[in-house]
């Protein structure tokens, strides 16, 4: 896959600047799942008030959560200025947090149970990630490790990946080399998650359990664990550096890729723990 006037990360130039794809397709995701959290809601008998404030606590809290990681960093090597716009991405994690705490303030104002709040927006977080991870594609940041696959993806030179230093040594003038488009592998993954929870939460009503929370923890855990590995864009902090040359070769990456072990990783393997449990905490019925 060629980048360059094919994957151009800005979509028009406006009055007042670029008009950035990934911010587009942000906004689109949160616009595309917004019926289906007005239904959902509407089923579990809670009023537009409430919508309004869960869907301004999930924006301004995810938004706040993403940058906040960024705040103090140089942000990207090659663009060391601080973009707390919508067009320099975020911190996923951190977003989820931020979320999480803006739902905290509308479960007090609301009275409505925690779990309630986390399976309405849990069953339709991957749905509006997935748009991100597009965008990420487009703008080609969080971009994954050299390969030689036929689907390698070239970004050009107003990508992200084009302005790493790190990869200025095998580029051509005009575009990277030949990258895994591991967004496109996380995108896939988040698509097959919301399938899977709409299709329990479809199945089952709106009930108020912890089953969608830990699909969630336990799905996204698993799938933010394995696509770590492909990643190869600066500033992600890491606990261990393993390099596992064998796995690197199965998965057509470089041979002293680090595979192991990102923070990311870490927050994705106590998911994984926590999603864990709360299905077996829905399968054990408690005790009298």
């Amino acid at each position: 896959m060629e980048g360059g006037p094919g994957l151009n990360p800005v979509i028009m130039e406006g009055p007042w600047g670029p008009i950035h794809a990934y911010g587009v397709l942000i906004l689109l995701g949160m616009i595309t799942a917004f019926p289906g959290i007005i239904v959902d809601a509407r089923q579990r008998k809670l009023g537009s008030l409430f919508v309004v404030d869960f869907y301004l606590a999930i924006v301004i809290g995810g938004f706040i959560g993403g940058k906040l990681p960024l705040i103090g960093a140089s942000g990207h090597p090659a663009n060391p200025s601080l973009d707390l716009g919508w067009s320099n991405g975020f911190v996923f994690y951190g977003s989820v947090a931020g979320a999480l705490a803006g739902l905290a303030w509308v479960s007090r104002r609301h009275a409505v149970p925690g779990v309630v709040l986390a399976s309405l927006a849990l069953c339709w977080t991957p749905l509006c990630h997935a748009f991100g991870r597009f965008g990420c594609f487009v703008a080609g940041c969080c971009y994954g490790a050299p390969t030689d696959l036929s689907w390698g993806t070239h970004y050009g030179p107003r990508s992200f990946a084009f302005m790493d230093p790190k990869l200025h040594p095998a580029r051509s003038a005009t575009h990277t080399l030949s990258l895994h488009p591991v967004q496109l592998y996380e995108m896939v993954g988040l698509l097959g998650l919301f399938g899977l929870l709409a299709c329990v939460r479809v199945r089952r009503g709106p009930r108020n359990d912890i089953l969608l929370p830990s699909l969630w923890a336990l799905g996204y855990g698993a799938l933010r664990l394995i696509t770590e590995m492909f990643r190869a864009d600066p500033g992600r902090s890491f606990l261990a550096t393993k390099t596992w040359p064998n796995l690197a070769n199965e998965l057509a990456l470089p041979p002293g890729q680090v595979v192991a072990l990102s923070a990311s990783q870490c927050i994705s393997l106590l998911l994984m723990a926590a999603g864990a449990y709360g299905l077996w905490r829905v399968k054990t019925p408690p005790s009298s």
